[in-house]
């Protein structure tokens, strides 16, 4: 093997694996199942408002609104989830060739405990 196809070789491997490495370093470019496994790994089922309040101070979420009872009559991106209370949560986004985001919605029942969580992505296009 000549030395130019070497060196093209190497860059095409190091390449992949560099960016192998950002896409599975950043768990909000997983799927959606494993995006929520992820996010109930960190507040599980059965856990109280105040944990996820830490995890999204923790974890840089940017928590978008709280409301009581079902969904709102005010917003239209309610998130299709409804509990006693129930908490809406940008997580963040990525860009491929468009800017991807994605966020949350997690419902507590009468006794303030985590029921469900759902997540939405959004792509931009052009």
């Amino acid at each position: 093997m000549k030395r130019w196809q070497k060196l093209s070789l190497s860059i095409s491997v190091l390449g992949t694996l560099a960016i192998s490495i950002v896409v599975l370093s950043n768990p909000l470019r997983r799927s959606d199942d494993a995006v929520q496994s992820w996010l109930l790994s960190r507040v599980p089922v059965g856990s109280e408002i105040d944990l996820l309040m830490s995890a999204a101070q923790e974890n840089d979420w940017r928590v978008n609104g709280v409301w009581e009872g079902n969904r709102p009559e005010s917003h239209t991106d309610w998130g299709g989830i409804d509990g006693a209370t129930v908490v809406w949560i940008y997580l963040g986004g990525y860009r491929n060739v468009f800017r991807t985001d994605l966020d949350s919605f997690w419902a507590f029942d009468e006794a303030g405990q985590l029921v469900a969580v759902k997540t939405r992505r959004m792509t931009d296009a052009l």
